[in-house]
């Protein structure tokens, strides 16, 4: 006999240690550690824990009503209760991704000032509640009588159940992306080495893993409802368990911002050789912009005194019939003596026939008393 049970025990129990952990770390990052009172970040992604334990045991119970199991091979008095686990289950998963993603989008607030990353988050927050609100409801009340949506015996009508997943599906994915690039423009920004830049950058795009696991989900749906499944029993048991591994994953990674810390304090050398070495390499790189602007000051000034040098050093025998042009002299006032010699220049400012050498000279020249 067929059986996908043992694949869905395992996913849900591996991946639900994972997410526990990574709360528990978290937590004990934030008072032990850090010392720091909880953020709504914090709050948030506690409280989602909730839902997303609920939904987890929700799938473990149905799966002793015959999720996993062929139709053919179900009692086919479990199908009700099994109907009704999955109808609550669908509410834990979307009230998990609306909390989950508030949560980032609340540390992000706590994260900058930055104006228009701030109202990019406030928008943010926004879209994520209104499909997150809307598919809590949805999901509630999807059919008319609610008690339909487990119990096909009862009169009444529901939604397009096809419809209703691959909305749900996409909207959700769509809010991911906008979680996931939000943050890029502010990390990007920080003073940090660009390795510790690049190292903050790759945790929060590890955020694509959550989008592949939407995307194998819409698949997984589209396999599910073009033609309709005829059995779903056992086509739905991969919806569950990359539902299972969106969620935990979202989970997972909102936790990694205190995995750095709490190495920190396990590993400290190897982590402070980390962090050394980038600022190491910036402190070598300034040094060396240093050392090469102070030896281009240098050069400049004597480059200065020897053009300074060969200037005094170039008397001329004044001519009885020449006039004196105050422009000649350094000093301002100074008359010209036999003792003080007339100081000249070898380049001609008025003079437009110079080649390309003699142009260059003056151009160094001009740079030389500019400075």
């Amino acid at each position: 006999m067929d059986d996908r049970r043992p694949a869905i025990v395992a996913v849900i129990v591996t991946f639900q240690a994972l997410s526990w952990i990574s709360i528990a770390l978290r937590v004990y990052v934030r008072f032990f550690l850090t010392k720091r009172r909880m953020g709504w970040d914090d709050v948030l992604i506690v409280i989602a824990m909730c839902p997303v334990l609920a939904q987890a045991a929700l799938q473990l119970l149905a799966t002793k009503h015959g999720l996993g199991l062929h139709v053919i091979d179900m009692d086919l008095s479990d199908l009700t209760p099994l109907l009704h686990m999955i109808w609550w289950s669908g509410i834990m998963f979307n009230l998990s991704h609306l909390l989950i993603k508030l949560s980032y989008l609340a540390l992000y607030l706590c994260l900058t000032p930055n104006r228009r990353i701030r109202i990019a988050t406030y928008g943010g927050i926004a879209f994520v509640t209104a499909v997150g609100v809307t598919f809590t409801c949805l999901s509630i009340f999807m059919c008319t009588p609610i008690i339909r949506g487990w119990d096909k015996s009862v009169l009444g009508t529901c939604i397009n159940d096809e419809a209703f997943l691959f909305s749900n599906a996409t909207f959700n994915m769509a809010a991911d992306i906008i979680v996931f690039v939000i943050p890029i423009p502010m990390l990007w920004g920080l003073q940090l080495p660009l390795r510790q830049r690049l190292i903050l950058l790759s945790t929060f795009t590890c955020g694509a893993v959550i989008l592949v696991a939407s995307a194998v989900r819409i698949n997984t749906i589209f396999g599910l409802v073009v033609p309709p499944t005829r059995d779903p029993t056992w086509d739905l048991a991969p919806l569950i368990i990359w539902a299972e591994i969106e969620v935990n994953i979202a989970i997972i990674l909102a936790c990694a911002g205190s995995f750095k810390a709490l190495m920190q304090s396990l590993f400290p050398s190897f982590m402070d050789g980390i962090v050394t070495g980038s600022a190491g390499k910036t402190a070598k790189s300034q040094s060396r912009l240093t050392h090469q602007a102070h030896a281009l000051q240098s050069r400049d000034r004597v480059n200065k005194a020897a053009f300074q040098t060969v200037i005094e050093a170039s008397p001329r025998p004044r001519q009885d019939d020449e006039s004196v042009d105050s422009r000649e002299h350094i000093v301002d006032g100074a008359a010209p003596t036999p003792e003080w010699p007339r100081m000249q220049t070898t380049i001609s400012v008025h003079s437009s026939k110079r080649d390309s050498a003699d142009e260059g000279v003056k151009n160094d020249a001009e740079h030389l008393f500019v400075n």
